[in-house]
């Protein structure tokens, strides 16, 4: 059996490293780039002397290292990606599809995983996102439904 005490202390814990690093996107530009100003200066600050032109993109980037009881040394990156809706003329050629949607657009996500999330945010694809998701289910419960009746209907005949 494992004494309590020696469990609490097989692993050595060091400080855990927290990152902010902020990114922008020129108007039309595909490319992201460091906001080297977003360093020196915080918030507001930040985005009045940057513009109004570009789209915004903060990325959490936490780190904590520890070593087990053989030496083995453990770094456990997490990344976090934090974006704002943009506005019509800020996206790529590409996502401007509709001029008449002037505002709330959500920019070009980096992987699946955060278009995916993003499913959770306030933009304006949300309505069509959500009313093609419950469509779906409602469509799948129906037809769910209207089966397990023929497949009553077939062994009421016997």
């Amino acid at each position: 059996m494992l004494n309590a005490n020696a469990a609490s202390h097989s692993h050595q814990h060091f400080k855990p490293r927290h990152t902010n690093v902020r990114y922008r996107r020129k108007q039309k530009d595909s490319f992201w780039r460091k906001d080297e100003a977003a360093d020196e200066t915080e918030g507001e600050e930040a985005d009045d002397e940057m513009g109004g032109d570009e789209a915004k993109l903060e990325i959490d980037v936490k780190e904590e290292e520890c070593t087990n009881d053989e030496g083995a040394h453990l770094v456990i990156k997490t990344w976090e990606a934090r974006w704002t809706v943009q506005n019509y003329e800020l996206l790529p050629e590409w996502l401007q599809d509709n001029e008449f949607l002037m505002t709330g657009h959500r920019p070009p996500l980096p992987s699946f995983a955060a278009c995916f999330k993003s499913i959770w945010s306030l933009h304006t694809e949300t309505g069509n996102i959500w009313t093609h998701l419950i469509g779906r289910e409602c469509r799948l419960g129906l037809k769910l439904l209207f089966e397990e009746f023929e497949i009553l209907k077939f062994f009421q005949k016997f």
